[in-house]
């Protein structure tokens, strides 16, 4: 696994702690990806796959973008971007300003 970085890293294990999805989400960087990012529902676990040549700030942008589809659940063609996913995003970055800025509820 590549070095994603110590902020990125402990974003992540943020998330698994203050906002888990239905299974356990693995997330996994890679090169070249078509897209900045993917999320995979699979049978026992969510697999987020986000491009790993892309700058530390588009990492965790995609990360969020992301860990709101793990949240929301498997999408269609016709609407990748459903009602519940928006809410599901609006939950994941206000966890990224409580993780960033140390603010509380």
């Amino acid at each position: 696994m590549a070095y994603r970085g110590k902020e990125f890293d402990n974003f992540v294990r943020y998330l698994r702690t203050n906002l888990p999805a239905a299974k356990p989400i693995k997330v996994q960087t890679k090169e070249k990806l078509k897209y900045l990012g993917a999320t995979y529902h699979r049978k026992d676990y969510i697999l987020i796959v986000i491009d790993r040549t892309q700058s530390a700030q588009v990492m965790m942008d995609t990360l969020i973008h992301e860990w709101a589809h793990a949240l929301s659940g498997p999408t269609t063609k016709e609407d990748s971007h459903p009602t519940q996913w928006g809410i599901c995003y609006g939950r994941v970055y206000r966890a990224w300003v409580k993780f960033k800025y140390h603010i509380g509820d």
